[in-house]
């Protein structure tokens, strides 16, 4: 009731999961990874396997920034060649 799952961009989605800490979130996007990437696809072509890259961040206080974190992360790990979780962090504070 309170997680939300919104389409982002073409290939691109956006979860909020409210009540789930950074550890958690990557466990299940870890989870949802090698779930989606384990059964391959039949079409008219053949079969082929879809792989999913996550990029997550935590919300601290500024949602555009977790956002921006987020899909810098979800970037970097397409062109590590994708199928993977990444991390978005925050930079640490300026003194």
């Amino acid at each position: 009731g309170t997680d939300v799952v919104v389409r982002w961009g073409g290939e691109e989605f956006l979860c909020f999961f409210p009540t789930t800490d950074i550890k958690a979130a990557m466990t299940l996007a870890e989870k949802l990874r090698l779930a989606v990437n384990a059964y391959p696809v039949s079409t008219a072509f053949g079969e082929f396997n879809v792989s999913i890259t996550f990029g997550l961040a935590q919300v601290d206080d500024d949602v555009q920034d977790a956002i921006r974190r987020a899909d810098k992360a979800l970037y970097d790990g397409k062109h590590m060649g994708g199928n993977v979780c990444r991390l978005g962090v925050a930079p640490p504070p300026q003194e």
